[in-house]
């Protein structure tokens, strides 16, 4: 028989145990878990508030970051809510070894995040609930221009340490991640240092820069382009296809010189990502290159190419569902690739409000709204943005242009019994786009949406297809690869179509043709080294519209000592230059310059006397 005292030894040795078991569980738990950057993420990123580009102090509005531990059910460790544990910088996309800018933590807190975070079962999107939101301030002697993010926790940031070597603030691949436990906080060690990467994170406008609130603002009598997206669809980027690598390089160069304000992807970036051969998960690789490469904010959904090898989508470029503001748009971005079920639909009603009444809303994914890829979801997201009033829808996976309202696409489908129970994409394609030409005259291209549409897209760089009944085009005309341009003024979209036949009047489910511009640069013998010595860039604009600021960008040697580089003679009264940065050996100055369809325009850049 056992003891009182035997009986109460055993207890406490059990309590003990257990105890210690615990306390090795969350030790062990605790220290897998890893920081996440959650926003701003490469497909996912955000634009701040605009900068006069010198002066001292901060700039208006401040802007907030997101950190996560990650698995999303660890919690927020206790050294993380000390803001002076942070250190975030700035580094200049375009030249990552240029000085970084440190911004000044103003607070953290805990909150959820930005992203994505409903339903259940299919409806199911990885997401972080609990978030550690650190807000900066912005010097106001922030250049304007494209941004690398840098985030460190117990890591000092400095330009000095930075150039020195002792830092590395170049974003690759996954370091939007910290190391295993730096989302942690050990029983006896704490929290561990970490440094967070993300390239194209923000964008720094230019305070003339023209916002999706009003028309053109200018410099100086200088005219500045209004702000503009850019949607791309459909790339099927594989290093194998080189006629598809090649479009892609010329719609790519088409994006430096028009400058958008954002690129939105409408999925399959790649061609075939889940091959089982070593040019699949490769192919993850050469999309992030081209993508990073871009220098451009981008959001950006998957396709039913990408997700055949869906895993490595997050680590490449960020979320499978985003919702993006700029200035006054919203971008709604999901996987039509999955179920669309109610957390889906319920979600997009929620985050589908207006920035300002009136304001542009758009959504986007990969599939067009039809019964043959949607289901029933179709119906769902049809009404909703009849509802509300949203602006358009962006699409792709077709390969063709189609333009038209969506209610008039929504009862076109609904009137045919073939397209409800699922036909082929071409004909559904062809039958809605023939009864959307009979009621959308070329003339109704010319003036702002204001009833919501559905923009389709032509690829980007694949095997672009025709419909050969267009009005007044030959199917000639009508096989191209291609990318939809529209301008924001007022809070209004327009120009959402491209004159094709060079009449001045835009035509009817058109999209730009890849490869409007050819650009140049020559550099003349010892540039850099003589005070003579200059570079030229060259453009010549092949498109039937006009450009009101075209992009001219130099990466030149360090002038000669005691001079500095300016567009020659400082006498251009329509050319001027936006944007200089140095990373001690090189300038990269940005440039802006009119270019008037069918002509040729260079700019001279050349040593000028401090």
């Amino acid at each position: 028989m056992i003891s009182k005292k035997s009986r109460a030894i055993a207890s406490i040795a059990i309590i003990i145990a257990f105890a210690a078991t615990g306390i090795y569980m969350v030790f062990t738990v605790n220290t897998q878990a890893t920081a996440t950057l959650v926003y701003p993420r490469l497909g996912s990123p955000m634009r701040g508030p605009p900068s006069p580009g010198n002066g001292s102090g901060y700039l208006t509005d401040a802007v907030t970051f997101w950190v996560a531990p990650d698995p999303a059910e660890s919690s927020i460790p206790s050294e993380w809510l000390d803001k002076s544990n942070w250190n975030v910088a700035l580094v200049p996309a375009v030249m990552p070894t240029a000085n970084c800018t440190t911004l000044l933590v103003d607070s953290v807190f805990k909150g959820q995040n930005q992203l994505v975070l409903f339903g259940g079962g299919m409806d199911v999107n990885p997401t972080f609930p609990t978030a550690l939101g650190i807000t900066c301030k912005i010097p106001a002697n922030t250049a304007p221009i494209l941004y690398d993010l840098a985030i460190g926790f117990k890591t000092i940031i400095t330009p000095a340490l930075q150039q020195e070597g002792g830092i590395d603030l170049i974003p690759h691949l996954g370091s939007w991640r910290g190391p295993r436990g730096s989302g942690s906080s050990g029983l006896f060690t704490g929290s561990i240092s970490f440094l967070l990467t993300e390239p194209n994170a923000i964008s720094i406008p230019w305070q003339y820069d023209a916002l999706s609130s009003d028309g053109m603002k200018t410099y100086g009598g200088k005219a500045v382009k209004p702000f503009t997206i850019m949607h791309v669809t459909d790339t099927h980027y594989d290093p194998t296809q080189l006629n598809w690598m090649h479009n892609d390089s010329l719609w790519e160069n088409d994006s430096s010189v028009i400058d958008p304000d954002v690129i939105l992807f409408s999925g399959d970036l790649m061609e075939s990502p889940g091959a089982s051969d070593s040019h699949g998960a490769a192919q993850y690789d050469t999309a992030y290159a081209h993508v990073t490469g871009l220098n451009r904010l981008i959001v950006m959904v998957s396709g039913n190419h990408d997700n055949r090898n869906l895993g490595l989508w997050k680590h490449y470029f960020g979320p499978l569902f985003s919702s993006t503001r700029f200035d006054d748009v919203k971008v709604l971005g999901f996987d039509s690739s999955l179920p669309i079920g109610s957390g889906i639909l319920a979600w997009i009603e929620q985050e589908a409000s207006h920035v300002v009444p009136g304001g542009p809303v758009l959504l986007m994914c990969h599939y067009d709204i039809d019964p043959s890829y949607f289901q029933s979801g179709w119906v769902g997201i049809g009404d909703m943005m009849i509802q509300k009033n949203m602006t358009a829808i962006l699409v792709g996976h077709t390969h063709y242009d189609m333009v038209g309202g969506v209610e008039k696409l929504r009862d076109t489908i609904f009137s045919n019994p073939d397209l409800l129970l699922g036909a082929g994409e071409r004909d559904l394609v062809n039958k809605v786009k023939s009864e959307l030409e009979t009621t959308n005259q070329t003339t109704s291209y010319l003036h702002p949406i204001r009833e919501p549409q559905i923009l389709m897209t032509r690829t980007a760089s694949k095997e672009g297809g025709t419909f050969a009944h267009v009005q007044n085009f030959t199917e000639q005309q009508l096989t191209y690869s291609g990318y939809r341009l529209a301008t924001i003024q007022n809070d209004l979209v327009s120009n959402y179509t491209y004159d094709l036949d060079g009449n001045g009047v835009r035509d009817p489910q058109v999209s730009f043709p890849v490869g409007l511009f050819r650009t140049s640069m020559i550099e003349d013998a010892n540039i850099g080294s003589s005070t003579s010595a200059g570079a030229t860039w060259i453009l010549n604009n092949t498109g039937n519209e006009n450009l009101i600021a075209a992009r001219a960008t130099f990466l030149v040697p360090n002038a000669p000592a005691n001079y500095h580089w300016n567009l020659l003679g400082g006498n251009l009264t329509t050319a001027f230059i936006r944007t200089r940065i140095t990373n001690g050996t090189h300038w990269w100055i940005d440039a802006r310059v009119p270019s008037t369809r069918h002509s040729i325009v260079s700019l001279n850049i050349v040593p000028e006397h401090d």
